[in-house]
């Protein structure tokens, strides 16, 4: 039976107020785990023993608010521990919906109660403290994953930084190329004027406002603000073809106002004419 990735709420069959009890419930409260506890006290040995520990799981096996149920009892003697040898018991473990945990007995108790469980435990306690490692597991593998998370947010930040970067070199290095042909078609412009002075002024308009289209055009944000879009994987390489990515794929598409990361669902490639 598959057993909950976070079993927070248990239902705990056992002798109230007995040792098995306490161990039990003070291993789980000292976890500093919101554990949610529904105890039901039954008798353990003896008269009676079998029937109000098999209608205690069959109870168990029909809630709803229940994840793991909980069978613990401490030592004692083959006889003491009859109860959980019968088949009445036995079968009530093998029906219930819910999965088994049994902590019966000491070291050198075994019963068949602990045949048939979910999962058997030599003490109350040792019962108690699976669960408990159950929930610590989940809790440290999803610290992981937030770890491997957090290195990636970084990363992406870290090439969105770079790009950012190169982007700014590149355009300064543009500016101040189309500003020295521009100072350059200026001083040709004057030459002009001198020789033909009504078409020379006129021409000379005409190269100044191209120069100024020239520079704006060539400014990213100028092709960002048409609609356009600039998309590079997470490593920082611009993505020309659908074939450079592939599905699960992270990629940074920027706009002209921020940017977008998303994951590669599908791609395809355009047929060709």
């Amino acid at each position: 039976m598959e057993i909950p990735l976070v079993p927070l709420r248990l239902a705990l069959i056992t002798s109230l107020g007995s040792a098995a009890h306490r161990d039990a419930e003070k291993e789980l409260t000292e976890s500093g785990i919101g554990f949610s506890i529904l105890t039901f006290d039954v008798r353990v040995q003896g008269e009676g023993a079998v029937p109000s520990i098999v209608k205690a799981i069959d109870h168990c096996s029909r809630r709803d608010d229940v994840d793991i149920v909980m069978l613990v009892r401490g030592g004692g003697s083959r006889t003491d521990l009859l109860a959980y040898d019968t088949l009445e018991v036995a079968s009530a473990i093998g029906r219930c919906t819910k999965p088994m945990f049994v902590g019966v007995g000491h070291e050198i108790d075994t019963s068949v109660a602990d045949e048939v469980a979910s999962r058997a435990f030599k003490t109350p306690t040792a019962c108690a403290a699976g669960v408990v490692d159950l929930v610590n597991a989940y809790v440290d593998r999803s610290e992981q994953v937030w770890d491997s998370i957090a290195r990636l947010a970084l990363d992406t930040v870290r090439s969105a930084e770079q790009f950012l970067s190169d982007s700014a070199h590149i355009v300064r290095h543009r500016v101040n190329e189309i500003v020295r042909v521009g100072e350059h078609t200026i001083v040709s412009a004057r030459t002009r004027l001198r020789r033909r002075p009504l078409d020379i002024v006129r021409s000379a308009g005409r190269d100044v406002d191209a120069i100024a289209e020239r520079v704006r055009l060539l400014d990213p944000q100028t092709t960002l603000a048409r609609g356009w879009s600039m998309t590079r994987t997470a490593s920082g390489e611009t993505i020309r073809k659908a074939s450079q990515v592939k599905a699960g794929d992270e990629v940074v598409t920027h706009l002209v106002d921020g940017t977008i990361k998303s994951v590669v669902k599908t791609t395809t490639k355009t047929k060709e004419k």
